[in-house]
């Protein structure tokens, strides 16, 4: 056992959140984009600006956790992603 919850497709009042880890006083938030081809680098811009407007993050404001966002992106064979810690 790793330790960690896995949700998928995560309802709030802005939209869905594409997978959430949480575990222990830790929460990561991700986004994920997808391309037939083209470059990962704009899709994780795309997907980490639509964690950041839709405040996806603030689902778990008030428990005092860390939180990170996570774009992930696929773009033909690329595949890239970045990840923030915003608190």
């Amino acid at each position: 056992m790793l330790g960690f919850e896995v949700q998928a497709e995560v309802s709030t009042d802005k939209g869905r959140i594409d997978a959430v880890w949480t575990w222990e006083d830790r929460v990561v938030i991700a986004e994920v984009k997808y391309a037939d081809k083209g470059k990962v680098e704009p899709l994780i811009k795309a997907a980490l600006k639509q964690l950041h407007k839709n405040k996806y993050y603030e689902r778990y404001g008030g428990k005092k956790m860390r939180i990170a966002l996570l774009g992930v992106a696929f773009a033909g064979k690329e595949v890239g992603c970045r990840m923030e810690e915003i608190r």
